[in-house]
């Protein structure tokens, strides 16, 4: 007797789409009237995933089908045919052909007349087959909506799922939202005169105007997340800056992935497809081209030199709000100084860390470290003394075994061949407890010549408490406890 696992899953597709088709309920029926005429299996439980891709194995009931089976509830799996199980060509293929026959498990495909306990060997090419056709199945279905999204987008409709900050959507429209188009029409004057990005959300942030995220949770448009910030910050100002729908101009287009359910990537400009006058407009395009070039003008003014010796492999982070610091360099008159500062005052939140200077911390780390280390090495000084004698001797005694050798061999009291063999045998001996004798005396020299490479090495996370006060978390177990 098998104990089974009737498997359903609908995609998303299918699931917008209604097809009876590919129901659950027709999937179900499929299932039952084959189990008439097999009694020897008896149903434990249905597992139903609705609206979910077949190329990926996050799906919940997959999981807990697998989980019953791991568990041994179930001995057997029915679906009604091979693309309901997943439509990935790897994954499908190692649950067929892995998975279930390590743990014993009956797979029957109604509609592909499969069953694995009945004609496996006969079957198995055409199941590796199938699988690589319903993979192709998705990559073409895949193809086929970039393709006509791409036309929609060419058209001027806008198919993101949220409107800029300033609109709201209306179908596949955009529509101006007058209260938070007054905030980007502040933003845009305030940029006008000069005024920077980082001082724009200082200003915005003490007047405690909404966040873009903040506002739209209000409004009811997204769910409010746990940890999320209601602050602005210099990035999101400049991305407002930038975006060219507030003159009234879709883009679209702008990442894409290379496989389905694959990573985003980023589209070069080129790529992207810009449709001018899709809807009203916010700004001017003389006001945002006059922005543009004041951004591009600083740009370029803007010039950061990173320390790459430590900053940018450090862990460096804000003791007071617990947001990460970030290295900048900061001119004055002719001289640079580096700073790590909170990147959340940085943006023009509200942080009453005054940062700390590079060169500060790079010591203080530099020194820290540098003790832990030299006392571990001190903990081991007897042993790596035995260590350095043994190998100088070891090297002492290979060279005169060595001379020895060839005394013997000059005296005739040994063959040429058995010095040659010797010679090689001593030689190789001797380059090993010179390598050893090397490593040895040069273990406590190793920290002044990868200081950089040891510091991030040994350094989880520093934390910045105040400008005389920082908190270092090492990977390593302290030597001061006993």
């Amino acid at each position: 007797m098998y104990n089974a696992g009737l498997y359903i899953r609908v995609s998303v597709l299918e699931s917008n789409e209604q097809n009876p088709s590919q129901s659950a309920e027709n999937q179900l029926k499929i299932l039952n009237d084959y189990l008439k005429n097999n009694t020897d299996i008896t149903v434990y439980n249905t597992y139903l995933d609705l609206g979910k891709s077949g190329m990926t194995n996050q799906r919940e009931g997959l999981k807990n089908m697998l989980s019953d089976i791991y568990s041994g509830l179930i001995n057997c799996v029915l679906v009604k045919d091979v693309s309901r199980l997943g439509r990935d060509y790897t994954q499908t293929g190692n649950l067929i052909e892995k998975v279930f026959p390590f743990w014993d498990v009956r797979f029957i495909s109604v509609n592909d007349n499969y069953d694995s306990e009945k004609n496996f060997k006969k079957n198995n090419c055409f199941m590796g087959l199938k699988n690589i056709l319903n993979e192709g199945y998705v990559r073409d279905i895949s193809k086929k909506e970039k393709t006509a999204l791409r036309v929609l987008m060419k058209e001027g409709q806008f198919l993101g799922s949220l409107a800029p900050y300033g609109y709201v959507k209306n179908g596949k429209s955009l529509e101006i939202d007058d209260e938070s188009a007054k905030v980007v029409q502040n933003i845009f004057d305030m940029a006008k005169n000069n005024i920077s990005c980082y001082k724009i959300a200082k200003i915005l942030n003490d007047e405690k105007v909404l966040t873009p995220y903040a506002y739209k949770t209000i409004k009811g448009i997204v769910k409010e997340k746990e940890c999320q910030n209601f602050f602005w910050r210099e990035g999101s100002i400049k991305r407002i800056l930038q975006n060219r729908a507030y003159v009234g101009d879709t883009v679209q287009s702008v990442t894409t992935t290379l496989t389905p359910k694959g990573k985003n990537i980023r589209l070069p400009k080129e790529k992207w497809i810009i449709v001018e006058n899709t809807h009203k407009a916010v700004i001017s395009r003389e006001d945002f081209e006059f922005v543009q070039n004041i951004l591009n003008k600083k740009s370029k003014n803007i010039k950061r030199q990173i320390n790459k010796t430590f900053e940018s492999g450090f862990n460096v982070y804000c003791g007071i709000c617990g947001f990460k610091m970030s290295h900048k360099s900061i001119k004055s008159g002719n001289k640079k100084t580096g700073y790590y500062i909170c990147s959340l005052k940085s943006s023009g939140g509200l942080c009453q860390n005054k940062g700390i200077k590079s060169d500060v911390l790079n010591k203080t780390v530099s020194k820290v470290i540098e003790t832990y280390y030299l006392l571990l090495l001190g903990k081991s000084n007897n042993k790596i003394a035995s260590m350095k004698h043994n190998a100088q001797c070891s090297k002492r005694y290979m060279n005169l075994k060595r001379s020895d050798l060839y005394e013997f061999f000059k005296n005739g009291k040994i063959s040429e061949n058995d010095f040659l063999i010797n010679y090689k045998n001593i030689s190789s001996k001797l380059k090993k407890s010179d390598e050893k004798l090397k490593c040895i005396l040069n273990s406590e020299d190793m920290f002044l010549y990868n200081t950089g490479f040891l510091l991030k090495a040994f350094t989880e996370r520093i934390t910045v408490l105040s400008r005389n006060e920082i908190e270092i978390k090492a990977v390593f177990t302290n030597p001061f406890k006993r």
